[in-house]
């Protein structure tokens, strides 16, 4: 059964608070799509699609960490992503995905 992106949905039992992929994005504003990932991955698709190794290769941890933190947290404007590396990019699109409390694909 697919579970929309919406915030407030009902969640299992043992999963009954914070960082879910539906807490990152705005209430019912669409695409429904946290602004970490669309924001990184228009980045990659812009210059990173042809880069070997694009999500097996890590970035460095420093600054995908740092990133990740200013997309998520920053109440300033969003950073120039041209100024850091596709895989410090990709890094932290894996960081944020790995930080989730559920997977976003349920398996039957």
């Amino acid at each position: 059964m697919a579970v929309s992106c919406i915030r407030g949905i009902t969640r299992t039992p043992n999963n009954k608070s914070g960082n879910f992929l539906a807490d990152y994005v705005k209430d019912l504003e669409r695409p429904m799509v946290p602004a970490v990932i669309g924001f990184c991955l228009e980045e990659i698709k812009e210059r990173g699609l042809k880069e070997v190794g694009i999500y097996r290769i890590s970035g460095a941890e420093s600054e995908s960490k740092e990133l990740l933190e200013k997309i998520v947290y920053g109440n300033g404007p969003m950073p120039k992503l041209s100024k850091y590396d596709i895989h410090v990019i990709t890094s932290c699109v894996k960081k944020f995905l790995r930080s989730l409390k559920e997977p976003i694909i349920h398996q039957r």
